[in-house]
């Protein structure tokens, strides 16, 4: 458009200059009134270019004020388009990721501490469950062994006295006038009723009370004989007695098994080494077997 009214202005000029006669200041009013013409459109789009560009610059470069969340205020200034992103390190406190870094590592190492702990705690759980079980096996032999330990002398003095004393009942009010058996029959042999027993195993019961019933029946099987549902004894020399006014010692061989032994002399068997064994069993002392040398 400005190109064209350059040429429209310039044959119209040549016009004038041809065919119309001005003088110099004539013509000098037209030439600067020509070019005032021409100024007035550059003036107006340099002043609109210039107020546009300065409203540009204010509204970027213009000061503004932003507040964080911890009360942190941070400015802004004009920068290059490439610089306007703030990062999140400018708009985030200093310090604020080395802090978290600082807690997780702490988090990190709390869970690290906890585990060893729930680890150690287990182990410790663990290893203290086997010595409980260990010390109660042991409290249990402890106690199993103290109890048979701390067995009262008494206990196998009675069972002694009870050994010495085995054939009284059997015998008592036992008349000795009449055989129970018949003498002349190819079995005979002499006996004497009892009165208190009439079988071997009522007998061997009686004795199973303070002795095992086989070692009752070791030591009565040949001394008795049964008859028309009665019970007879074969006289003999009794058993060798335990003699409690004489020296004697007790020994323990295991948790359930003592014995008390001791030398002693008679007339009627010499010298005699008599060895009484017990056992606990059945929840009671009895005694098991009888030694003699």
């Amino acid at each position: 458009m400005d190109h064209f009214d350059s040429q429209v202005k310039s044959h119209l000029k040549n016009h004038l200059d041809k065919n119309v006669y001005f003088s110099i200041d004539n013509k000098e009013k037209v030439t600067q009134s020509l070019f005032k013409k021409r100024r007035h459109p550059f003036i107006i789009t340099g002043l609109t270019t210039f107020i546009f560009s300065l409203v540009l610059i204010l509204a970027i470069s213009f000061p503004f004020w932003i507040q964080s969340e911890n009360n942190i205020i941070l400015e802004q200034s004009a920068s290059p388009f490439s610089e306007l992103n703030i990062s999140v390190k400018e708009i985030i406190p200093e310090g604020f990721f080395k802090q978290k870094e600082q807690e997780s590592e702490e988090i990190h190492t709390i869970e690290n501490n906890k585990n060893d702990i729930d680890h150690n705690v287990s182990k410790h759980n663990e290893n203290t469950s086997i010595e409980d079980n260990k010390d109660s096996n042991a409290e249990d032999s402890n106690n199993q062994v103290n109890q048979n330990e701390t067995v009262d002398e008494e206990t196998f003095i009675q069972l002694v006295k009870k050994y010495n004393n085995m054939g009284d009942y059997l015998t008592e009010n036992m008349t000795f006038e009449e055989s129970l058996t018949p003498e002349d029959g190819p079995d005979s042999i002499t006996s004497f009723e009892s009165k208190t027993f009439s079988s071997k195993k009522e007998y061997y019961d009686y004795l199973s009370t303070f002795m095992t019933y086989d070692l009752a029946k070791d030591l009565w099987d040949y001394r008795l004989v049964e008859y028309n549902n009665k019970l007879g004894v074969i006289p003999m020399d009794g058993h060798i007695s335990f003699l409690l006014d004489q020296p004697y010692t007790i020994e323990r061989l295991s948790e359930t098994e003592y014995f008390i032994n001791q030398e002693h002399s008679s007339d009627l068997y010499g010298a005699i080494n008599l060895t009484i064994y017990f056992t606990f069993q059945e929840d009671q002392w009895l005694i098991s077997k009888i030694e003699k040398g």
